[in-house]
């Protein structure tokens, strides 16, 4: 069994240095920042790559200018985001600071009429809020309430945050064929023209390499997986007598995982924001690393204790 588990492990990890290699022969590392925006407008805006890797020196400068309304008008938009955001993230820290003191909240509360209508005038979509805060009669509704307010608060600051991500990337590729645009010599912005979409077309290329030995490493990792459960199933049922600590090890690590989750935080980090990670999987995220770290330092310590044991032994 020993010989086919070490089979398998390496076949893994030589599939997986493969799809490495054949990712890394595609890929220039100087073009990483034109790579992950090529990647980001495909997925945001297609249809711009489209027009670009058809556009040529007459009608570049019609493309530059459709495409510069279009980021304008997102910049506009994302500004208006940016302000509920801004505006939410004051409400919740004014209701933080009241959350454990009832005066505070009758002082508030009487307060709470000017203070929403100052609110809903330099953010109209603060209104619905606003409204539910009216029903807060109590501190633990309070607290309640500021929970609920905490989940919008990041939802729309991930939408926020991505879409900064979107702009900036549209503003990269927008404005390479700026750059292009800018020569005088109608021979050369030519040149650059077909050197910039030959560029993008690679990279749309590589892209899907990528993905291709993304899922290739996915379906032959979960056929691993796969067969390691099945032979380690096996030898448990086989030798189910001399496998109560290996079974009693794995529930130690479900109970720590379990443990892990409900410790864990559910609040988002910018990172995670940025990577659309829910509050859920934020704490998921969390169990894993506490699992991790219950491993990594039950490892060591068994060592350690294992080391100890065999000099007690030797000199006892």
């Amino acid at each position: 069994m020993k010989k086919i588990v070490n089979i398998i492990i390496f076949t893994i990890a030589g599939i997986a240095c493969l799809f490495a290699l054949i990712f890394s022969f595609n890929f220039d590392e100087k073009s990483a920042a034109s790579y992950n925006a090529t990647g980001q407008v495909k997925a945001v805006a297609p249809e711009m790559l489209e027009e670009l890797s058809t556009a040529n020196a007459d009608n570049l400068q019609e493309f530059i200018t459709k495409y510069q309304s279009q980021i304008e008008e997102r910049n506009k938009i994302n500004r208006e985001l940016q302000n509920k955001k801004e505006i939410l993230y004051t409400f919740i820290t004014s209701l933080k600071e009241i959350e454990k003191d009832q005066e505070k909240f009758d002082q508030y509360k009487t307060n709470f009429a000017s203070y929403s209508a100052r609110l809903i005038a330099e953010e109209p979509t603060a209104q619905s809020y606003l409204e539910k805060f009216n029903k807060v009669d109590n501190l633990d509704n309070l607290h309640g309430y500021i929970l609920e307010l905490e989940d919008e608060y990041a939802v729309v600051k991930q939408d926020y945050l991505v879409e900064v991500e979107n702009i900036k990337a549209l503003n990269s590729l927008l404005d390479e064929a700026s750059k292009i645009d800018a020569n005088k010599s109608v021979q050369k912005k030519e040149i650059e023209l077909k050197e910039l979409q030959a560029k993008i077309d690679s990279f749309q290329t590589g892209a899907v390499q990528l993905n291709i030995a993304i899922y290739g490493f996915y379906i032959v990792f979960f056929i691993t997986v796969g067969l390691l459960v099945f032979f380690a199933i096996f030898h448990l049922v086989k030798n189910i007598k001399s496998s109560i600590g290996v079974l009693l090890g794995i529930a130690l690590l479900i109970v720590v995982a379990l443990i892990g989750y409900f410790v864990s935080t559910d609040q988002l980090t910018e990172v995670a924001i940025k990577l659309q990670t829910s509050p859920s999987e934020m704490k998921w995220v969390g169990a894993g690393i506490i699992l991790f770290y219950f491993v990594f330092f039950g490892a060591i310590a068994a060592v350690i204790g294992s080391l100890i044991m065999n000099f007690v032994k030797k000199y006892r």
